[in-house]
């Protein structure tokens, strides 16, 4: 699953958008870019209420090479 910091609890939602385990205030644009933050922590909600429920993975169906022009015997 990826990580943005709009669905991590770590994220207080004020005058700014701050994230708690960092000192950091983040823009909004930052919120949105999926990251590798160590201190992330899952909430399910973004910062405006919203619940987040993640894509499940679809496995590619493997097509094998098939001619278009088989010659049957």
């Amino acid at each position: 699953m990826k990580q943005y910091c709009r669905y991590c609890a770590s994220l207080c939602n004020g005058d700014a958008l701050y994230c708690d385990s960092r000192d950091l205030v983040l823009s909004e644009a930052q919120i949105k870019r999926p990251n590798n933050c160590e201190q992330y922590a899952y909430c399910g909600f973004d910062e405006n209420g919203f619940e987040h429920t993640p894509r499940e993975y679809k496995r590619k169906a493997k097509t094998d090479n098939i001619s278009l022009f088989e010659v049957a015997e």
